[in-house]
């Protein structure tokens, strides 16, 4: 039967299932797991084998043989393993014990092939031997001096026999220097005539009982010398020679076309590898009954044991990273294997309560996971100072985005470092205030078409969703400024565009997208299928649209839009010669990304103002006493209005829409306070805390727009408020924003007075599906003409 892949792949992959048999017995294994990944921590790995040896069942396992050896003293002796060298060396003897008999297996076959008569005279010595236990394997002993000798000829560990010298020290007439590492050059020990006559030979003989005690034990070292030499050589030689006894005794190998001779070696680490070994075999048929089944379940052992490598590295690693904050000194709650604290933060409604929680419980700092990403939550204000102002070149960018989605990754959020850098600067001037007085008439249509909406629910005295309402006024700005898209979500709810819209909000932190946060690999799976999934489909609508405008644009220069669209491309393209200019996905992504984060935002943080408002009708109505007599709504007077800026500022602090956003990836150990930030760990600042924060807000749940005057204003710690983040990475749209809001509020107040209904929430609860808070059942209420009340 020709063999397309290697025996060397096959015997690698079998050796590790061997290890994994042997180290984590078959009959156990499912609960050592199951213990191990729905807690994660590394006490629940060895409780397991603790509860075996208790109950009395002796599992027959390494590391139930340490725990049994060991586990009734590490605790009172300091000479027992402790839990965290019994991992360890768990995991040494997994890689040592993998590669290395992989390849002296290879190796022995290799030279079986190519001395078919040795292998023959093998055979005949065990093909009546039908016990494989050990003690029928270690008295055969032809197969231990083919073994042995091919040992010699290919000895896999040339480079790791060796010794630090710990002083100056006389070695014959030589000065061996402290710090000097020695080592035995095995390669040539193993070939030298000296010690082995006819050395290019592959001769078993010499491993014969009457030649044997003739030998120089020094000469031969393939599991090393002295006492550091091989711990797990006698588990080696059983693995390898009962592999042999299995193979040879059910198949004659042999050469094919690809094998090569020579052999050539390559040595990536310190153990050689034959850089290809391709043979054909031959089914012995003999009366034991061989069958293609016997054949289809090895190829199945094959393919178990390679899963088991996998997955088992994969456990490794995972256990390792849960455990980064714990190593640094950062308390907080216990991780699961699997999620992390992910199912936790699922159960509340917002992980406000949840953050508010966990800092009673371990202070102003401590981490906790989603998957096996860490994120270090600071409530101290001086610590976020160092961290988002002062320290800015260590905590530079943002948590990379859990999915590589294009045209996600091209936007002013995901883009790091440099680049960042670079399309930042080249985006600002397009949200000066210069720019964004430009586009007030944009807005101020739009907010005609609400005043219009608003105007027919109160000619109906109907009770209606202020916050459904809003949502289609701030798509309907931000569809037309970023997007040149001219919709009309408000006077149609049922909008195609809104739907997506909507869609993409609700099925952005679905189960998929949380499995790929537990497993990167379904990361790269979703990337690949994201187009096809509902917000990938709202994602291609939106793209085609801005591709088709500035196509449009491009044809015809002389029509011009003073919109953020237009504002981009006539800046990226004046200074696109000296190579930094926006690329054009780069233009497609951030009008994208302007179109999701000014929608959901703005239309948030209106809609909570108007709940404020009814739920305080005296400062309602105080608002309405600044605005009734100003009949102009152009930018400078928008900007003016002071109580109006005091509302809005003060609603903003009650209720910060994006309270799981303000957040710096550590790009490396870093010492903030008297904590070392791991690198790979993402610092979040808790806003709703920090905003409700009895030490700098006085009273946090009284509505007081009076916090924002004049006078109070310049006595407030800026550390403490960040509905638009901290630092140089702040919303950029935060101007515009205000302005579409402050617009928004004047025009309404100025023409109705918003009461509150049956259907008003009290007190109101609230939802978090992404990193934005929500009314969880919108904000009903009711509004009264002013004309009506003369």
């Amino acid at each position: 039967m020709e063999v397309l892949s290697t025996l060397l792949a096959i015997l690698a992959s079998y050796t590790l299932f061997v290890i994994i048999r042997f180290v984590l017995n078959r009959q156990e294994r499912h609960k050592i797991l199951k213990r191990y990944g729905i807690s994660g921590p590394e006490p629940h790995f060895l409780s397991g084998s603790m509860h075996k040896l208790k109950s009395g069942a002796t599992p027959n396992d390494v590391i139930t043989s340490w725990l049994k050896k060991y586990g009734n003293v590490y605790p009172s002796v300091s000479s027992g393993l402790k839990d965290d060298e019994i991992v360890a060396n768990a995991y040494v003897f997994l890689l040592a014990g993998y590669e290395t008999t992989a390849n002296a297996l290879a190796f022995t076959f290799y030279l079986l092939i190519k001395h078919p008569d040795i292998q023959e005279k093998l055979y005949q010595e065990i093909k009546d031997v039908e016990d494989s236990n050990y003690n029928s394997i270690q008295s055969i002993q032809y197969l231990d001096q083919v073994f042995s000798e091919s040992l010699r000829y290919y000895p896999p560990l040339t480079g790791f026999i060796s010794r630090a010298c710990a002083e100056d020290h006389q070695v014959g007439s030589y000065t061996i220097p402290k710090g000097g590492i020695i080592l035995a050059p095995v390669w040539d020990i193993h070939h030298d005539p000296k010690y082995w006559p006819d050395l290019w030979k592959f001769d078993p003989d010499r491993f014969s009982p009457e030649k044997k005690t003739s030998l120089n034990s020094m000469a031969y070292m393939p599991f090393g010398i002295g006492r550091r030499n091989c711990i797990g050589s006698r588990f080696a030689q059983l693995e390898a020679k009962l592999t042999i006894f299995r193979l040879v005794n059910k198949f004659k190998f042999e050469t094919c076309e690809k094998t090569e001779d020579p052999l050539p070696l390559v040595c990536p680490t310190v153990v050689i590898n034959p850089a290809n070994v391709n043979i054909s075999f031959v089914l012995l048929v003999s009366g034991k009954g061989s069958t293609e089944m016997e054949v289809f379940s090895t190829i199945l052992v094959v393919l178990a044991s390679y899963l088991g490598l996998v997955i088992l590295r994969w456990a490794i690693n995972r256990h390792q990273r849960l455990k980064l904050l714990k190593r640094h000194g950062i308390p907080g709650p216990e991780p699961s294997f699997l999620s992390g604290n992910m199912d936790t933060l699922k159960s509340e409604p917002t992980p406000n309560d949840l953050i508010t929680s966990w800092l009673k419980q371990y202070g102003n700092v401590f981490g906790y996971y989603l998957g096996e990403i860490p994120y270090v939550v600071v409530n101290d204000l001086e610590m976020l100072k160092q961290i988002f102002i002062k320290d800015f070149n260590v905590f530079t960018n943002r948590q990379e985005m859990h999915l590589d989605v294009s045209p996600l990754n091209k936007t002013i959020i995901a883009l790091k470092d440099k680049r960042w850098k670079e399309v930042r600067s080249l985006l600002t001037p397009t949200f000066s205030s210069g720019k964004i007085k430009l586009m007030t008439n944009i807005v101020d249509k739009k907010v005609d078409v609400t005043v219009a909406e608003v105007s027919k629910k109160a000619e109906e005295n109907e009770m209606f969703d202020m916050y459904e309402l809003i949502q289609g006024l701030t798509l309907d700005v931000i569809a037309d400024c970023a997007l040149a898209m001219k919709t009309h979500c408000q006077e149609n709810p049922k909008d195609i565009f809104l739907i997506a819209v909507r869609d993409f909000f609700r099925f952005a932190n679905n189960r998929a997208v949380e499995y790929a946060i537990m497993f990167p690999f379904v990361a790269t799976i979703m990337t690949f299928i994201s187009n096809y999934l509902t917000a990938g489909q709202m994602t291609t609508l939106m793209v085609d649209s801005v591709k088709s405008a500035i196509a449009t644009r491009r044809k015809n220069p002389e029509i011009k839009s003073m919109d953020i669209l237009q504002l981009m491309l006539d800046h990226s393209e004046s200074v696109l010669k000296d190579g930094t200019g926006l690329t054009d996905e780069e233009i497609i992504a951030n009008a994208y990304v302007f179109l999701l984060a000014g929608y959901e935002t703005t239309a948030t943080a209106l809609a909570f103002t108007f709940y404020l408002l009814i739920k305080h009708p005296d400062i309602q109505e105080r608002l309405y006493k600044e605005i009734e007599e100003v009949d102009d709504s152009s930018y400078n007077t928008i900007q003016g209005l002071q109580y109006l800026d005091q509302v809005f500022s003060e609603a903003l602090r009650y209720y910060p829409p994006v309270t799981g956003f303000v957040s710096r990836f550590c790009s490396e150990d870093h010492q903030v306070g008297s904590y070392t930030i791991p690198r790979g760990a993402t610092v979040l600042a808790p806003v709703w805390d920090i905003h409700h924060d009895p030490k700098y807000w006085p009273d946090p749940w009284k509505f007081d727009p009076d916090r924002f005057s004049s006078e109070n204003k310049a006595s407030l710690n800026t550390m403490a408020y960040m509905p638009f983040g901290i630092g140089r990475r702040n919303c950029i749209g935060a101007r515009f924003a205000q302005l579409e809001a402050k617009l928004a509020i004047f025009r309404l107040v100025k023409r109705f007075k918003f009461e509150t209904c049956e259907k008003t929430d009290d007190p109101l609860p609230l939802i978090c599906p992404t990193v934005i808070i929500n009314p969880t059942n919108g904000i009903y209420l009711r509004a009264v003409p002013r004309t009506t009340m003369l």
